[in-house]
């Protein structure tokens, strides 16, 4: 079976967006009135394909508009309102009627909720029951240094009901903007979005959508910013009938496929001149407009400026470390050149202080109060690692990145807000090796699989755009397992099981150990994947409390055929089997998105079984992927002997919609080649 096709960039299919075009349903609106609900609004229908949706987003609208603050030259504040209402049809849509409105907080500054009202509606006797959001039930909560959110759940939430809430969110961080989701984990009847935007800004507006428009429009006006000067372009977008997204299996988050609007100011000035621009990315985002003022423009270069002399990120770096001098000097002793100086310092972080989990890139606590704590979030302990081993002189610089369940960063669009991780790159002669100092299951080079999703920012003061250095596709997942079973003296086979796992799993081996019961589980796991006629003993790891060595789990099996049948079916596949295909969809609309590539090889030598001969084996097949990827499936037998061997090996970990059913159908061929077996006859 041979799967080819030619290869395909990255990213999922693009609509081109028409500026100040309308397309034939430009009359159509919200299908609601804030806050009149009907007998008649109960009775909506599912879109097509979303029959089975457990919510129903019956209208979602926000309205984006920039003020500047009285007696200032550049201040502005950003408003949102918006008004959203949503149908609950099951119990497993309870989850909506819990809202939780994320806000971002800077020194004194933070965003705020004004003028919320939210309120449940039943249907009672053909009457429509209003049941009001009690005002003491709205909560702030402080999530990180950086972010707080304002949560609330409707009262009075039954199969049946609609919710409706309505909000204007301030914020100060005109930077630091939300995009629009056009599209959610339920379907939408109706999503709309309008924005406002002064001349004086510099800007982009983005969209990544597979969702047609009814309405898409540009207007510009004058005056109304800047006590009547300047003019003032207005963005309209509204789509209807908008399906589900539904999260597929090798997702890193759907977040990043969902369709969108994406408006972020990046600078201003007084006297703009505006230039449009096409910018196509490798992701389904179009850039339809590209502002450029000419005048303060925020990129990275900036946010690495600021990084750097931030309290919480980069000022201690550079300040006088001179207390960690005699520590370094200690740790240090006998290492003979820089690789090996960095080495031990890296391990000394690593396995003598202790991570408190804490999102973000940003510290709470000083270098020094977390050295003497002995413990710190991930970022204070990587940055501390870079602080000592700058302090030794070794070049090492911190790296901030969006992790994949946080989503891409976008290298195009400069945030700040789009980070939530730092780790530290060294480097020594020509070779680079990224570090995480946060988790004792680490090697020395390694990294967490969740830092792998793409762009990076190194932060110092070198003039660069991100790099694309994290991908899962430079990440291959080598594992190898050695079967050999041999006759045994009193019947059966004895054996032994070698298995060698990659770096990836062998940090999950380490973890899944440590945890309560873990030996059990593991065991369990081992024993699961054996046929009944299989047994195993004498479980042995090494290497398990040695991150920077690679791990091998070694067992004794014995395979005893079932005496009382003349016919005994083996699969030779014995260990590491796919048991079934984790692509289950016929379709897909986005990106397969695995953590690493893989080169999986399994070999099992083993002997016929004394008073049986060879009835059938399976056909040695080998299966092709379009890139020269494989499965190599090979059997032979000869004489009393059969040597077996299978090979999985694909190049690249992420995979377009388009190649989604030559994936789906090279698992499925893995799968059922996999579950062959053997026949065994007894001798007459």
């Amino acid at each position: 079976m041979s799967l080819k096709r030619k290869n395909s960039k990255r990213g999922w299919p693009v609509l081109i967006l028409v500026l100040a075009g309308l397309h034939g349903f430009a009359q159509d609106k919200s299908p609601v009135v804030s806050g009149k609900v009907t007998a008649a609004d109960f009775a909506v229908a599912l879109p097509a394909g979303d029959t089975s949706a457990d919510a129903i987003v019956i209208s979602d609208v926000g309205i984006k508009t920039f003020e500047k603050r009285a007696f200032s030259a550049w201040q502005w504040d950003g408003y949102l309102q918006r008004t959203k209402r949503v149908l609950i049809l099951k119990k497993r849509g309870f989850g909506a009627a819990t809202v939780t409105i994320p806000l971002q907080v800077f020194r004194s500054q933070s965003e705020d909720i004004t003028g919320l009202k939210a309120a449940t509606y039943n249907l009672e006797n053909g009457s429509v029951v209003r049941t009001e959001l009690d005002k003491k039930s709205i909560f702030r909560e402080k999530v990180s240094e950086n972010w707080m959110t304002e949560r609330f759940t409707f009262p009075a939430v039954r199969e049946g009901s609609i919710i409706e809430y309505t909000y204007t969110q301030t914020s100060p961080f005109v930077f630091n903007d939300h995009p629009w989701l056009i599209q959610n984990i339920y379907p939408c009847l109706w999503s709309e979005f309008k924005t406002s935007i002064p001349s004086e800004f510099s800007y982009s507006v983005g969209r990544q959508s597979t969702v047609p428009f009814c309405i898409e429009t540009t207007a510009v006006s004058s005056g109304g910013y800047d006590q009547g000067n300047g003019d003032v372009k207005t963005y309209h977008w509204a789509a209807k009938d908008v399906p589900a997204m539904k999260e597929e299996p090798f997702t890193s988050t759907v977040n990043n496929y969902l369709a969108r609007i994406d408006v972020r100011i990046s600078g201003f000035e007084t006297k703009a001149v505006a230039i449009a621009r096409d910018v196509p990315t490798n992701r389904n985002v179009t850039y339809i407009e590209d502002i450029r003022a000419g005048g303060v423009l925020f990129s990275w270069v900036q946010l690495d400026r600021q990084l750097l002399n931030n309290d919480h990120f980069g000022a201690d770096l550079t300040s006088n470390n001179s207390w960690l001098d005699k520590d370094i000097k200690d740790v240090t002793a006998g290492a003979g050149d820089d690789l090996t100086k960095a080495r031990k310092i890296y391990a000394y972080v690593r396995d003598n202080f202790a991570c408190n989990t804490h999102p973000g890139y940003l510290m709470s606590n000083t270098l020094k109060s977390v050295y003497k704590a002995r413990n710190g979030s991930e970022a204070e302990l990587n940055l501390l690692l870079i602080a000592m081993l700058v302090r030794e002189k070794l070049h090492a610089v911190p790296v901030v990145l969006s992790t994949r369940s946080n989503g891409f960063l976008n290298e195009l669009m400069p945030q700040g807000s789009a980070l939530n991780y730092v780790v530290c790159k060294f480097r020594s002669g020509t070779k680079s090796f990224y570090l995480d100092a946060s988790d004792r299951d680490l090697g020395f080079g390694q990294l967490p699989l969740e830092c792998y999703n793409g762009y990076d920012v190194m932060v110092d003061t070198t003039e660069r755009f991100p790099e694309n250095a994290l991908s899962a596709d430079s990440l291959t997942e080598k594992k190898k397992v050695v079967v050999y079973l041999g006759n045994a003296d009193k019947g059966g086979l004895d054996g032994t099981v070698q298995s060698y796992p990659g770096i990836a799993e062998a940090m999950e081996i380490r973890k899944k150990l440590k945890a309560p019961e873990g030996e059990k589980k593991f065991r369990e796991q081992i024993r699961s994947g054996l046929t009944p006629e299989e047994t195993f003993s004498d479980l042995e790891i090494d290497s398990l409390m040695m991150p920077d060595e690679p791990i091998a789990v070694s067992f004794n099996c014995r395979l005893t055929p079932d005496t009382a049948s003349d016919i005994f079916y083996f699969t030779p596949t014995m260990t590491d089997r796919l048991t079934e295909n984790p692509f289950k969809s016929d379709l897909r609309t986005y990106p397969v998105e695995m953590p690493y590539a893989r080169d999986a090889n399994y070999i099992l030598t083993m002997d016929v079984p004394n008073g049986y001969v060879v009835e059938e084996v399976p056909k040695s097949e080998k299966i092709m992927l379009n890139d020269g990827g494989f499965f190599e499936y090979i059997l032979s037998h000869d004489g009393d002997q059969i040597n077996f061997r299978t090979r999985i090996r694909l190049l690249r970990a992420n995979y377009e919609p388009q190649e989604y059913p030559l994936l789906r159908a090279f698992f499925a061929a893995i799968v059922r080649k996999e579950s062959e077996q053997i026949v065994f006859k007894k001798k007459k």
